[in-house]
């Protein structure tokens, strides 16, 4: 048996490897750079964490909105998810925009084989005017189409969607998302929390239903925004701040979603990680309400970068 000197034992604490704390980001990329891959990315980066990513779709966009979606291959983006995990490998995941059943799916059985610790899933399926961002075969359809061939396209997708949502650490959507998913409008904090509720019965490790549509009696958006978080306990903690006036708004759930696995990347507890995404959030749109753009506009990312510093793979 070989007994280690306490020089050696120094010796070895200091051959331990250091690495950056890492975020792999699986969505959608924006030309405009206001949401998807590039909000991402200026979010990892300006909270310390070294950003990888696995692009789902192009897309042409800007602040009036999205022009079109080009969904990347599911071969190619499994590509794209191999070569990160393979090397560089990551603390948490963040998926958002997923462009097409196939990729959903892929999405889904490549992060149960990883087994990666954290997963957070923000389930961009929509446009904030509506139009689906899912392409294939109903490329063209949007959303609220009664046919039969559309509601099967739709179940298709909430199953996909609910088979991800399980193997994930939290699951973030918007109302509309939650509605659409859920079948039936959610439009009070009341209904927020019954929804965090059936998501959790779902199979949702614990859940984030973002208010930031919710509106008042006078169907005006609340003086406050009001985010609900439900975990396996079934214990609901609603989470409220001031609503900011601004219109740069574009790519606020792709910016709390992955600065959420940021902090989890660093190590922190979920609820203390989505408790500093949304402080993060809120600083955010605050230091970028006064810019100006033709409709709207990004969030002020970079207000008060971190540095990326390596750490031991112990601290």
């Amino acid at each position: 048996m070989i007994k280690l000197t306490g020089e050696s034992m120094r010796s070895v604490k200091l051959k331990l490897p250091k690495r950056y704390p890492r975020v792999l980001s699986i969505a959608g990329s924006d030309s405009g750079g206001g949401a998807g891959i590039q909000a991402d990315i200026k979010t990892i980066s300006a909270l310390g964490c070294y950003a990888t990513t696995a692009i789902t779709a192009l897309t042409a966009q800007n602040t009036l909105g999205v022009q079109s979606v080009y969904a990347v291959p599911c071969s190619f983006l499994e590509m794209q998810i191999k070569a990160v995990l393979d090397d560089i490998g990551t603390d948490s995941v963040k998926v958002g925009m997923f462009a097409s059943l196939e990729n959903l799916e892929l999405i889904t059985e490549l992060l149960a084989h990883h087994m990666v610790k954290h997963v957070v899933f923000d389930p961009v399926m929509m446009s904030s005017t509506g139009e689906s961002l899912v392409s294939g075969q109903f490329e063209d359809m949007n959303f609220d189409s009664t046919s039969e061939r559309a509601e099967h396209f739709r179940e298709e997708i909430r199953g996909a969607v609910i088979s991800l949502m399980r193997v994930t650490s939290i699951f973030t959507p918007n109302l509309v998302e939650t509605s659409f998913l859920l079948g039936r409008e959610v439009r009070t904090s009341l209904d927020m929390k019954e929804a965090a509720t059936s998501f959790i019965e779902l199979g949702a490790n614990a859940v984030l239903i973002k208010g930031g549509h919710l509106k008042d009696a006078g169907q005006v958006p609340s003086s406050k925004v009001t985010d609900v978080f439900m975990d396996r306990s079934l214990t609901a903690f609603l989470m409220e701040s001031k609503r900011i006036e601004s219109a740069n708004l574009h790519g606020t759930g792709c910016t709390l979603s992955s600065a959420i696995a940021a902090y989890l990347a660093t190590g922190l507890e979920l609820q203390k990680a989505v408790e500093l995404g949304r402080m993060y959030l809120i600083q955010a749109i605050k230091a970028g309400s006064n810019a100006e753009f033709e409709g709207s506009g990004p969030l002020n990312h970079g207000f008060a970068p971190l540095p990326l510093a390596a750490k031991s793979v112990n601290e």
